[in-house]
């Protein structure tokens, strides 16, 4: 019946205890992080903002470690190619290992927040216990409309616009993942039905 979280982390630190927060109130199982902030040559756009990284790792795993599993991951993409294979592989070590072990696997990064009507009576676990096939939900951009706000555990209380329907993220049901099969993306899967929580 669980539902974990699997995402990369490269330079999310100062965002990482709201988001651990959250999604441990929502009633999720456990947060598989990949630590990629020992890559040393990162191609990503958030490399280039060299944000301050103010919250410790190992003070994290301490915090919630019957909750969060941190693997370090300190990996970097081959030359030209998109930061986000590296991501590509998470999801495969992911669906891979935990496919036969929970019913779904979350596809979020550290700045996104679920969000469903019954969420303050009803668990996530609760809520999807119905539900046995990989599900695609619809996001939104919660955001600033001015791009100097400094970020810091603080993005719910900073947010102040929403935007138009943007990406799909998924919820992969594990028996739904073949054996070495790998997830192209976090978006869409080759089973999956489109869910709108209400």
């Amino acid at each position: 019946t669980s539902c974990i979280i699997s995402t990369i982390c490269f330079n999310y630190n100062h965002r990482l205890l709201e988001w651990i927060e959250y999604n441990k109130k929502l009633g999720f199982s456990a947060i598989i992080i990949f630590d990629n902030n020992k890559n040393k040559r990162c191609y990503c756009d958030d490399d280039k903002k060299n944000l301050d990284i103010h919250t410790n790792i190992e003070q994290i795993k301490e915090k919630y470690k019957d909750f969060v599993f941190i693997l370090d991951f300190p990996y970097t993409p081959f030359s030209d190619v998109p930061w986000n294979s590296l991501q590509r592989l998470i999801f495969y070590i992911s669906s891979q290992n935990f496919r036969n072990k929970c019913k779904f696997i979350t596809l979020i990064d550290a700045d996104e927040f679920i969000y469903y009507p019954k969420m303050n009576t009803q668990t996530i676990v609760d809520y999807l216990e119905s539900y046995n096939i990989t599900l695609s939900v619809q996001s939104n951009l919660l955001t600033n409309k001015e791009n100097s706000d400094y970020i810091n555990n603080n993005v719910l209380k900073t947010a102040k616009y929403i935007g138009p329907n943007k990406y799909t993220k998924i919820f992969l049901y594990g028996k739904d993942v073949g054996e070495n099969e790998f997830i192209k993306s976090p978006h869409k899967f080759r089973k999956q039905i489109r869910f709108c929580f209400h």
